[in-house]
């Protein structure tokens, strides 16, 4: 068990399970941990181009306060992760990352709210950002809350792309019915050529202002339409 003892002692605190950053492939596995309490706080979210250098320290990054991928692709197996709060990714979050997440409880985790701004947060359970590529196979995703404004409940997929199959998705988006506009109480598909695959996969009982289960967009300044599909899904 790996207790990140979210701190009492103020919002410059961060405390995390696990960082991977030094281009670790699936090979590297992270298998059968509990990660509990993560905490990164802040609302400042990196726009950064991943096909070069990250160009920051991205330690302190308000991005999967479980578990945070940057530009890597570990294999994670049967993991617990539950009650970690950040702004993108709670439970798990990336950066033009590959993981491979298999057999994993996402659950308890908070987005959104612990930054100056008070703003919106990104994914409760696995957030997605700057080209990643992830696959989620057979995960229970579920009582993961948002903040006010918020984007993807259970999983927030933005200018990436995710196969996501055989997992329960269930619970997640706003605590109350009608709690502030929230887009995509379970999944939020959005950005440029976003990719969005669920399958098998049972979606149920997530709470949102739009798309309780599922909502995708398409912006204006995009320039290539987020796509979705939904294939033998309840």
């Amino acid at each position: 068990v790996i207790d990140c003892e979210d701190p009492t002692e103020g919002p410059d605190s961060f405390h995390r399970g696990f960082y991977f950053h030094s281009g670790e492939t699936h090979r590297s596995v992270l298998k059968g941990f509990t990660i509990i309490n993560g905490y990164l706080p802040g609302s400042n979210i990196p726009k950064l181009d991943p096909d070069s250098g990250m160009g920051s320290d991205m330690r302190k990054a308000p991005i999967g306060a479980g578990i945070f991928c940057e530009k890597s692709g570990p294999s994670i197996i049967n993991c617990h992760i539950i009650k970690c709060k950040a702004e993108v990714g709670a439970g798990i979050g990336c950066i033009a990352g590959t993981p491979i997440i298999t057999d994993c409880v996402i659950t308890g985790c908070d987005v959104g709210g612990y930054g100056g701004s008070r703003s919106g947060g990104f994914g409760g359970g696995i957030g997605l950002l700057h080209k990643s590529e992830a696959a989620i196979i057979n995960c229970m995703i579920t009582k993961n809350s948002t903040y006010w404004n918020s984007l993807g409940g259970g999983i927030y997929c933005f200018g990436s792309s995710a196969k996501v199959i055989s997992c329960h998705i269930l619970n997640n988006g706003a605590v109350n019915e009608g709690d502030g506009n929230v887009n995509g109480g379970g999944v939020y598909c959005g950005g440029r050529y976003a990719r969005l695959n669920l399958e098998n996969c049972i979606i149920s009982k997530n709470i949102a202002h739009v798309g309780a289960g599922l909502y995708c967009e398409q912006g204006e300044n995009w320039n290539g339409d987020a796509q979705s599909e939904v294939p033998h899904c309840i």
